[in-house]
């Protein structure tokens, strides 16, 4: 017989740099292999050059959808693993498509059994991430 995870998630917004975000994993959304994430500039430092490395050899295109998960290496992030996830192109980052996104960190949250995840909103409006990631329970 399945076993099915009861989880009554809880969602909490904060203020602050993204290297202060406790949490097991901490979703960034990437606008096309162009993203230089400025918002979080120091992220690809803190993974060890992981997201420009996956960029160069074509791993990672930032495709919609697409993940790439980078353990955090370097000091002063408070998350343990960061991933990047493919949002397509900014100016097509229209409701549904937010929400999409969002669900498909709240898949992978829920896949890898973690205990806390957080979503680095990079300008999206925080209610359709959140309907998003509600979508995944």
């Amino acid at each position: 017989m399945p076993q099915h995870l009861s989880t009554n998630a809880t969602f909490v917004s904060v203020t602050g740099p993204p290297q202060s975000v406790v949490a097991d994993l901490l979703f960034i959304p990437v606008f096309g292999t162009d993203d230089r994430i400025e918002d979080a500039a120091s992220v690809d430092a803190a993974t060890g050059g992981e997201l420009a490395r996956a960029i160069a050899a074509g791993e990672f295109r930032a495709k919609l959808h697409e993940t790439l998960v980078a353990a955090v290496v370097g000091s002063g992030w408070r998350a343990r693993k960061v991933v990047f996830v493919g949002a397509g192109l900014r100016g097509e980052a229209d409701a549904e498509r937010v929400r999409r996104i969002a669900a498909t960190c709240g898949y992978l949250a829920r896949q890898r059994r973690v205990a806390s995840a957080a979503f680095l909103v990079r300008g999206l409006r925080p209610s359709m991430v959140a309907d998003g990631l509600s979508a995944a329970e």
